[in-house]
C-alpha cells in the first residue's frame, strides 16, 4: 500500500516510473486512507493507482452523517471516473455494510466483512524471513 506524502507528491515523476516497470511484473497499486491528512483530489490526479482505499473515517459514519456519505460518494465517483476500483474501510457492521455498495462502491473491508486471519501454509517460501 502507498500512503499520500509530502514526498511522493515531490517525486512523482519518478514513483511513475518505477510502477510502470513494476506493472510490466504484474504489480498493481492501491492509494490507502484516500479522503484524509494531505491526500487531494488534485494529488489524485496525479497518481496512476489501480485502487483506491477510501478512508476508514468517513466511511464508518456514512449511515448517519450526511456529509461524510456525500464525500464517500464524490472519492468513488471519481475514482470510477479514473478507471480505479473502489474500496471502503472500516466497514464494521451490517447498517455500514449496505451503505457503499448502494454508492457503487466496488470493495468493502473491515470487521464487518470478516476478522483478519493468517493466510494458509502455502509451502512456498515466504518474502521476509519473519513472515
Amino acid at each position: 500500500m502507498l500512503t499520500a506524502s509530502r514526498d511522493i507528491q515531490i517525486n512523482i515523476v519518478p514513483v511513475n516510473i518505477v510502477w510502470i516497470v513494476a506493472r510490466g511484473h504484474g504489480c498493481r497499486f492501491a492509494l490507502d486512507d484516500f479522503g484524509s491528512g494531505l491526500s487531494s483530489f488534485a494529488y489524485l490526479k496525479n497518481l496512476d493507482v489501480n485502487f483506491l482505499n477510501i478512508d476508514g473515517m468517513l466511511v464508518r459514519d456514512m449511515a448517519e452523517d450526511p456529509i461524510d456519505r456525500s464525500m464517500v460518494k464524490s472519492i468513488n465517483e471519481i475514482g470510477h471516473v479514473m478507471g480505479m476500483k473502489t474500496i471502503a474501510e472500516f466497514v464494521e457492521d451490517e447498517l455500514i455494510i449496505k451503505e457503499p455498495g448502494v454508492l457503487g462502491v466496488d470493495y468493502a473491508q473491515g470487521y464487518g466483512i470478516h476478522k483478519p486471519e493468517p493466510l494458509p501454509s502455502t509451502g512456498k517460501p515466504r518474502l521476509r524471513k519473519n513472515d
